[in-house]
């Protein structure tokens, strides 16, 4: 997973898989989802982000919620 910001164009992106997505799809104001070709979610894309994120969108905090799922692979 890869999290990056362009200050330019003031987006944030959560990118799942490094797979070049077929299909792109604003499920809301400003949060578009990006997809596969089965479908698949595999960027998350936010719009504006500078409105939308608190605080600075460079600084990320990671919070992993269920270590043993991250060591097994299992989700």
């Amino acid at each position: 997973m890869k999290i990056s910001y362009d200050p330019e164009a003031d987006v944030l992106a959560i990118t799942l898989r490094e797979v070049r997505p077929e299909r792109g799809q604003q499920v809301t104001a400003g949060l578009v989802l990006m997809f596969d070709e089965d479908g698949e979610v595999v960027r998350m894309e936010i719009l504006d982000a500078s409105k939308h994120v608190d605080g600075q969108p460079l600084i990320v905090a990671l919070e992993l919620l269920a270590p043993e799922a991250a060591l097994t692979g299992s989700r």
